[in-house]
């Protein structure tokens, strides 16, 4: 009896006062509390409206993708298919499809509509929060659990942390990803609340937006398992048990994609997993406690954001992984002690930070250890935590207490503007990430890249040899060191050596056969430039470089049908680029076809009115026509 009585009088003494929102109506305060995440957003980044495409992912999954470029059934297809090696992320791709039909290849759009999706997350987050809070603390007043629910989405819309998320235009997955988590949670809940049929409908509606999510990021994979996770630890085993259905619903659909998204992640030549860290998984997990300590420091004081952390590998059990393990045991000895007492929301919280790591822990191993990004999902529920601890503030210290988080939030908001300035452009977000980590190969690489399309090719070639010093094994540095070599027409020998690096590093390595090709014909030897080219096409059936440079090779020793051949199979996957049609009026006017050869080189003009050889052939070709010998 006099351990019940204890354990009575600390939940009453627990809980704290009512709390009051300055006479504000419930509908006054859910308007201002939408209102002002909606406005934080667009206040931290509206200004990523005027940043351009960067170097990084954006290139290959935007600008040069033809996946996106049509909304036909073809394409849709496509999207939605499963193919080996192939990332599985139709959501995605048919949204950056949308933005093309709209507006081209304009980034300010489509950067307007990641801050949107953020901003739209934050706003389902804080209605979900609100509902959740109460859930975990019944003694709290609802005034303070409905402020506690705000500071905790608010939290979520300015945290440094998650300006990779919603500033880099390739991040677009992960707008995608909480906004439909969010929406399959709340309707999930709100399901939780009805009797009837009427709760059958709900249920299928948070199943579409859970497979939504699923299909919009890898990650998506947790989010049925998240879902489960909230209502296993909130309620008995009884009222668990009468929403089966709506489990098995959610665990089918889990399961098959699941297991789709690792076939094609671990199968084919573009797969996108890794072997573990040296070889050995025992290093993969003395790697993730060090990231862990990264990511808590990352959350806590987000000073050192980078847009790529080094690849570092933890192979023993060091001070870092114990620091790591120190953490996490601390972490969940502190939510069996209050479970024990129960609480349950500590015990929740670090399941939904480890359920929401998970697929991007390298269990099944991935390109990348450690990003901003992954601390998109994962963060939710510190959030929550965060948002509980500001309230409890703002009612134990008032004033003083409301002026606490309010300044931690404005800390945030401040760090996170600053931090959108770094997604400007590419120069800047490489030359930032250089400044983090100068030993990391990447950044000298990538901001090379941005040099060599200025025509600062000295500048370029610099750091692309130190981009090769600190990661010896990096094939796509060692390939554009050789291009800019070719390209200052100097060390063409030295440049081969760092071709023939690449293709050592990767046998497969499609573009680089290509180069090799480029540079085998310069040294007046067609014949193997021929067999560089073929072994590329081999790699790459539409390498359309490849093609257009083997129809140059058959045209200069005039195979005409040949060359044709290769140019218009080159033409089909790059009919934008001039030079095709201009090769393939050559071959019209070759053979007597003049008029064909005309409209040839007004192709090509349409595309480059200043080519200057194509305006040459087409007069001497117009002055032909009209002065017949």
């Amino acid at each position: 009896m006099a351990r019940k009585a204890r354990r009575s009088r600390v939940a009453r003494e627990a809980a704290p006062p009512d709390i009051s929102l300055g006479g504000m109506s419930e509908r006054a305060f859910l308007a201002l509390a939408l209102g002002s995440l909606l406005l934080a957003a667009a206040l931290i980044y509206g200004k990523s409206l005027q940043f351009g495409f960067t170097n990084w992912d954006d290139t290959k999954l935007i600008v040069d993708n033809p996946g996106i470029r049509s909304l036909s059934g073809d394409s849709l297809s496509t999207m939605f298919s499963l193919q080996k090696g192939r990332t599985f992320q139709p959501i995605r791709e048919l949204s950056y499809a949308l933005d093309y039909a709209m507006w081209g290849l304009r980034p300010g759009p489509y950067h307007a509509v990641n801050v949107l999706l953020h901003a739209l997350g934050s706003c389902l987050l804080f209605l979900w929060f609100a509902r959740v809070i109460p859930a975990f603390l019944p003694s709290w007043h609802r005034a303070q659990t409905r402020l506690a629910a705000w500071f905790g989405a608010m939290l979520f819309a300015v945290h440094p942390v998650h300006v990779e998320a919603v500033a880099w235009a390739s991040s677009r997955k992960y707008g995608l990803l909480i906004v439909f988590t969010a929406l399959a949670a709340l309707v999930h809940w709100q399901a939780r609340e009805r009797e009837g049929a009427s709760k059958y409908g709900l249920w299928a509606a948070s199943l579409v937006a859970a497979v939504l999510a699923m299909l919009s990021s890898p990650v998506g994979v947790v989010v049925p398992t998240l879902i489960i996770l909230t209502d296993l630890v909130l309620d008995r085993l009884a009222a668990v048990r009468k929403r089966w259905p709506a489990y098995l619903a959610y665990l089918l659909c889990n399961a098959f994609l699941t297991l789709a998204l690792v076939g094609v992640l671990t199968e084919g030549e573009g797969k996108t997993a890794r072997t573990h860290a040296h070889g050995d998984a025992i290093n993969t997990v003395f790697t993730d406690l060090w990231v862990l300590v990264i990511y808590a420091k990352n959350l806590l004081a987000p000073l050192w954001l980078n847009c790529r952390y080094h690849h570092y590998v933890i192979d023993s059990l060091t001070p870092q992984a114990c620091l790591g393990l120190a953490l996490l045991v601390a972490a969940i000895a502190g939510a069996v002690i209050l479970a024990r007492k129960g609480n349950m929301l500590l015990a929740w919280a670090v399941a939904w930070f480890g359920i929401a790591w998970s697929p991007v822990a390298n269990i099944i191993p991935i390109s990348t250890i450690m990003a901003d990004r992954y601390l998109y999902l994962p963060a939710v529920s510190l959030c929550v935590l965060a948002g509980i601890g500001g309230a409890a503030l703002a009612r134990r210290f008032s004033p003083a207490g409301v002026a606490i988080p309010a300044l931690i939030l404005l800390a945030y908001a401040a760090g996170a503007f600053q931090r959108c300035d770094v997604w400007r452009d590419s120069r800047a977000l490489w030359t930032d990430s250089m400044a983090k980590d100068p030993n990391s190969a990447l950044p000298y690489n990538n901001l090379a890249l941005v040099l060599d399309d200025e025509g600062e090719l000295a500048k370029a070639e610099a750091l692309y040899r130190k981009a090769v010093v600190y990661n010896p094994d990096y094939k796509e540095a060692y390939y554009n060191l050789g291009r800019a070599l070719v390209q200052q027409n100097k060390l063409l020998d030295e440049a081969m050596t760092h071709i023939d690096r690449a293709i050592e590093l990767d046998a497969n390595f499609a573009d680089a056969h290509n180069y090799r090709g480029i540079l085998l014909r310069r040294k007046g030897e067609p014949e193997q430039a021929a067999r560089a080219y073929e072994a590329a096409l081999a790699i790459q059936p539409a390498h359309h470089e490849a093609l257009t440079n083997l129809g140059n090779i058959h045209l200069l020793a005039n195979r005409l049908q040949e060359a044709e051949s290769y140019y218009l199979r080159a033409l089909a996957l790059a009919p934008g680029i001039a030079q095709l049609h201009a090769n393939l009026g050559v071959i019209a006017h070759k053979t007597g076809d003049l008029e064909l050869a005309i409209s040839r080189y007004k192709q090509a003009l349409a595309i480059q009115p200043n080519y200057e050889t194509a305006q040459q052939n087409l007069l001497k070709l117009q002055e032909v026509l009209e002065n017949p010998q």
